[in-house]
């Protein structure tokens, strides 16, 4: 039997079915409004990878068939060897990539940019390739390297330049640690 409130025209329970719909959206669209933050600087093969691009935070996103990390390695018998790549696909339309790739990295501990070989670091959502600026200060520093679990971790911080030397990017507090990494 369903009781009528006179004065408002109302059920009860319409208006308790009303106010959970009211709360279940609230909810929802919480955790969409929430700032980016970067991940953990962890070492259990979570395969995160963070950064800050002119301090702005940078974080991977796939998009479609895509996938935001792809081809982690670690040439680690032959000679140091060690690469990844983590992608940002915004809106499916432009994309921004960093290549990590690293020679002649051995041991934990860290590598100033003379001592390591660094490919293509990253290319911007205008399709601009920055490479790293040997002027200025840049370092990895690997923090775990597990062959037996196909994990390697660090943080880094560098400066880049754009190929044609007319464009920087400042990359601070950077972390990685990335699992089911191929060893070879």
């Amino acid at each position: 039997m369903l009781i009528m409130n006179t004065r408002c025209g109302f059920s009860y329970k319409s208006l308790i079915y009303t106010t959970a719909i009211v709360i279940s959206i609230v909810l929802s669209s919480c955790g969409k409004n929430k700032p980016k933050e970067l991940p953990p600087a962890t070492q259990t093969g979570e395969n995160t990878f963070g950064c800050k691009v002119n301090g702005e935070i940078w974080l991977p996103a796939g998009g479609g068939l895509k996938p935001a990390f792809s081809e982690p390695a670690y040439y680690f018998s032959s000679h140091g060897f060690f690469g990844f790549h983590v992608s940002n696909y915004r809106d499916y339309i432009s994309t921004e990539i960093f290549y990590i790739e690293l020679d002649s990295m051995f041991q934990l501990g860290i590598y100033a940019f003379d001592s390591i070989i660094f490919n293509d670091t990253y290319r911007d959502e205008n399709g601009n390739y920055f490479i790293p600026d040997p002027s200025l200060s840049s370092f990895f520093e690997i923090t775990k390297i597990d062959t037996d679990n196909n994990i390697v971790s660090g943080l880094f911080e560098f400066h880049l330049i754009s190929e044609d030397s007319t464009k920087s990017v400042t990359v601070t507090e950077g972390r990685f640690d990335v699992g089911n990494v191929n060893v070879y």
